[in-house]
């Protein structure tokens, strides 16, 4: 097993924490739980060149069954575990009951090959720090929330904090026991405080994302305590970017369901072009410009802490929209010109009508239907085809688009939408 700095990951890097144990825990549909895990982590490999995420959230039958089913993240190096620097094996922390854990301990050791290093002190300075200035700070998003703790017990978690070199969530949950906190104010704080574990557990393996600041704590935890994180990475993608891209083009956007189409071995091919077209860090700069200038407008409040996050999504929309708009015009005419002055009635939109340039696709296909209609249009030709000259087809053309795939920097964000278009309508509606 390679032990990898955080220098050795280059790229975009995403840490990503629905394996933690704690969140998964309280999961009964656990169908539902693989098939939300899988969209998400699928999105991520589109705007994202590594994801990390820690190497003790495998202590989860949850995350055993999921790397069981989708065994090639871990073999080819997609996902990678941040494992403690003095901890030997991802697998030491597998302590399930009964006989799985020794099947789940073997299966990790065998199946991981390499980790990300990091050290305790990177993470647990930051989230002790933190939590002791949420604490302190009465305009803080944890005080204004924190409305039946007095004084003295706030002063009295700060004292106990203070006594810690290194703090767990376990560590907080133990002295909010021990203090006889209320369970309101008990519950206020575990919530915040595994907000900050996330945040603190990034910024240990240099994956800090651009939604994972201190900065944007407060816009976010509205919501978080609503049960509702309406910001995350992969809604902030398919809820404001793509849809936004759609809209300016004037039709309804491609789903996110529609990756469900799409195996992860379908996913690994599909992003190697959008890699190394420069699409995620271009992503990156888009996404972290419009909240720097969001963060930096002094016209911009947010008083009213119940509409922290409508304020924020209009805020970013608009000003992704904004960024958008020179791209959309370049990629309009490259359209008209690779169309050949053809001119579309005013209900065809440029994307509906490149369905015909697309091989084996007709020209009145609605790529972005695909979600819906394109289902019953696949099963209807397989009733009629071999399905496994179907397949054949399929992946000859999807091979044919990845190969031959062209991205302009100047209009890149079309240009992978389209892209992605390309290859859900192969395997939706061929």
């Amino acid at each position: 097993m390679k032990r990898l700095t955080t220098k050795a990951i280059k790229g975009s890097k995403v840490y990503f924490v629905e394996f933690d144990p704690d969140k998964t825990k309280n999961i009964k549909d656990t169908e539902k739980w693989i098939s939300q895990t899988e969209l998400q982590i699928k999105t991520h490999l589109l705007t994202k060149d590594s994801i990390i995420f820690g190497a003790s959230h495998l202590n989860s039958k949850l995350a055993y069954n999921f790397f069981r089913k989708n065994i090639s993240l871990l073999e080819n190096e997609i996902l990678y575990p941040a494992l403690r620097n003095d901890v030997t094996e991802p697998s030491d922390y597998i302590d399930f009951q009964g006989h799985l854990s020794k099947v789940a301990k073997a299966f990790f050791k065998d199946t991981i090959t390499s980790v990300v290093s990091w050290r305790l002190d990177d993470a647990s300075l930051s989230f002790r720090d933190s939590i002791l200035k949420a604490i302190l700070d009465e305009k803080s998003s944890l005080n204004i929330n924190l409305k039946y703790l007095n004084l003295l017990d706030k002063e009295r978690i700060k004292s106990e904090i203070y006594r810690y070199e290194h703090i767990s969530r376990e560590d907080i949950s133990s002295i909010l026991i021990k203090l006889e906190i209320g369970s309101i104010s008990s519950s206020t704080i575990k919530k915040y405080s595994n907000l900050l574990y996330y945040i603190s557990g990034a910024k240990a393996v240099e994956s800090e994302s651009t939604l994972q600041r201190p900065d944007i704590i407060d816009y976010t935890f509205e919501d978080l305590m609503m049960g509702n994180t309406s910001l995350s990475e992969d809604t902030i993608f398919w809820k404001i970017f793509i849809e936004l891209v759609f809209e300016s083009l004037g039709v309804p956007p491609i789903q996110e369901d529609s990756l469900k189409s799409l195996s992860f071995e379908d996913i690994i091919k599909i992003r190697a072009p959008i890699l190394s077209s420069g699409f995620c860090e271009e992503y990156d700069k888009l996404i972290s410009l419009s909240m720097f200038k969001i963060n930096n407008d002094p016209n911009i409040k947010f008083d009213n802490v119940s509409n922290q996050i409508i304020s924020l999504r209009e805020k970013l929309s608009k000003t992704i929209a904004e960024s958008l708009l020179p791209q959309r015009r370049l990629f309009e005419v490259a359209k008209i010109k690779q169309a050949k002055g053809k001119i579309y009635s005013s209900g065809v939109s440029f994307l509906v009508a490149l369905a015909g340039l697309i091989p084996g696709v007709g020209a009145g296909a609605s790529l972005f239907g695909v979600g819906r209609d394109g289902k019953e249009l696949l099963n209807n030709i397989e009733q009629k085809k071999d399905s496994i000259d179907l397949e054949k087809k399929r992946e000859r053309i999807l091979n044919d688009i990845i190969q031959n795939c062209a991205f302009d920097d100047k209009k890149i964000f079309y240009d992978v939408v389209e892209y992605l278009c390309r290859v859900v309508a192969v395997k939706y509606q061929l």
